[in-house]
């Protein structure tokens, strides 16, 4: 058998592979689809409106997110003051970097809420949006109502898909960080009974 020397030029080909298809993986955009309303709710039936301000529903999102997804290697957290920021850290060429993305919440007719992204730090890198949404969407997992569009630069949540106890749906009537006015409706699908 003959032995294969590992010189300064193989090690140099090996490390320029791998750095090309690590700066391939972070470009390569996510796939992003349109966005569409997943289906039409009948919000007649009976509905219980909540009201909250962003003090409470910081500490709700962030219960969730620490109950639920506590255990990934990166964490997250949100935070609401005029805007929603989202803070976390991504593992990027070796170096765990802290990032900061600020959002404008706007609801839907259908009652989900685009988040529309503002402005963002992380760390020293000067790197794109649509770049760190897609790191962001890789790194972390999110529930399954949680659609990461980088292109669009904004991320939606389909909150009148999630499907709480006993049947009821949410929906968002109004999301006014500024007048710390927020609403939701808690409803029954009547469409889904049928």
């Amino acid at each position: 058998m003959k032995k294969i020397k590992l010189t300064w030029k193989y090690a140099f080909f090996l490390l320029l592979m791998f750095n090309l298809f690590v700066i391939i993986y972070i470009f390569w955009p996510a796939k992003d689809r349109p966005y569409l309303p997943k289906e039409e709710l009948n919000v007649e039936g009976p509905t219980i409106h909540l009201e909250t301000n962003k003090s409470e529903l910081t500490g709700i999102i962030n219960h969730f997110i620490k109950k639920k997804y506590g255990d990934q290697l990166f964490k997250y957290y949100v935070n609401l003051t005029d805007d929603l920021i989202l803070y976390g850290n991504l593992h990027v060429f070796g170096e765990d970097v802290q990032f900061e993305l600020h959002f404008y919440p706007e609801p839907l007719e259908n009652g989900d809420l685009r988040l529309k992204q503002e402005n963002m730090s992380i760390g020293n890198l000067n790197l794109p949006v649509s770049i760190i949404m897609n790191l962001i969407s890789r790194a972390y997992e999110f529930p399954e109502w949680v659609e990461i569009k980088s292109n669009e630069k904004a991320i939606y949540l389909h909150l009148t898909q999630i499907k709480l106890e006993n049947d009821f749906r949410i929906r968002v009537n109004e999301f006014d960080l500024e007048k710390d006015s927020i609403s939701f409706q808690l409803f029954i699908n009547e469409t889904e009974d049928e």
